[in-house]
C-alpha cells in the first residue's frame, strides 16, 4: 500500500473477507503516502487497537465514520474498551481530540456469534452514553447509529443511559440504538422499560 498514491481520495471503503491483523497498517500506509483528506471511512472487521487510533489523529477532516462487523467475536468486545474514551477526549480549547469534524457514527453488527459472553457488547454503556451527547453538544455530531443482529438485551445500557440518549434525540440529533433477531423472535424482555420491543426487533432509541 506504501507504493500506492491517491491525493484526491475523499471516501475509502475497506472490507477484508475476516478479521486482517495488518489492515490499520495497510489504511495508515494509504492515508500517508497519498496524502489525502479522509472524509469517509467505513471499515469491516475494524480492530480498535493504537494503529486505529493513529488513523483517527491522521484524518481530522472525517466527517463519516461506519465500522460494521460482518459477524462478531468476543475479542471485538475487548479491543472496544478504550473507543469511547478515546473519543470523548477534548483538548484545552474544548475541541475533540480525536475526529472534530466527525458528524455521523455508525456501529453495524450484522451476526452475533459469541454466545458465550454474558454481555457481548459491553462498550454500550455510559462511557459511549457520554462520548455521544459530549459529541452533539460542543462537536459537530449529527447522527449515530448502532444496529446488530442478536437476540440478547444490551444489558450495560440503563434505563438512565437510555434516558440520556432520548433526550439529545429530542433535541435534535438522529440516533438509532435498535437490536434484530432475524432468525428468532424474542420471548423475554416485553417488561424492560430501556426498549420498544416487537417479534423481530427491540428499540432502545
Amino acid at each position: 500500500m506504501e507504493q500506492v498514491k491517491l491525493p484526491q481520495l475523499t471516501s475509502l471503503t475497506v472490507t477484508p473477507p475476516l478479521t486482517d491483523d495488518d489492515v490499520n497498517d495497510h489504511i495508515n500506509a494509504l492515508i500517508t503516502s497519498s496524502g489525502c483528506q479522509l472524509q469517509f471511512l467505513h471499515i469491516d472487521f475494524p480492530i480498535i487497537d493504537n494503529d486505529f487510533f493513529g488513523i483517527l489523529d491522521s484524518t481530522p477532516g472525517l466527517v463519516h465514520l461506519k465500522l460494521n462487523y460482518p459477524q462478531w467475536f468476543h475479542v471485538h468486545n475487548e479491543s472496544f474498551d478504550d473507543f469511547a474514551q478515546r473519543m470523548e477526549e477534548c483538548s484545552d480549547s474544548g475541541e475533540h481530540e480525536l475526529l472534530p469534524a466527525l458528524q455521523s457514527l455508525e456501529i453495524t453488527i450484522q451476526k452475533d456469534e459469541d454466545r458465550t459472553a454474558a454481555s457481548p457488547f459491553g462498550f454500550m454503556d455510559s462511557d459511549l452514553v457520554n462520548m455521544v451527547v459530549s459529541r452533539w453538544n460542543v462537536g459537530a455530531l449529527t447522527l449515530f447509529r448502532f444496529e446488530a443482529d442478536t437476540t440478547r438485551v444490551l444489558e450495560d445500557l440503563s434505563i438512565e443511559d437510555v434516558a440520556g440518549l432520548r433526550t439529545v434525540k429530542e433535541e435534535g440529533l438522529s440516533i438509532s440504538v435498535v437490536t434484530t433477531s432475524k432468525g428468532l423472535c424474542y420471548t423475554t424482555g416485553h417488561w424492560d422499560l430501556r426498549f420498544d420491543q416487537e417479534d423481530y426487533r427491540r428499540v432502545y432509541v
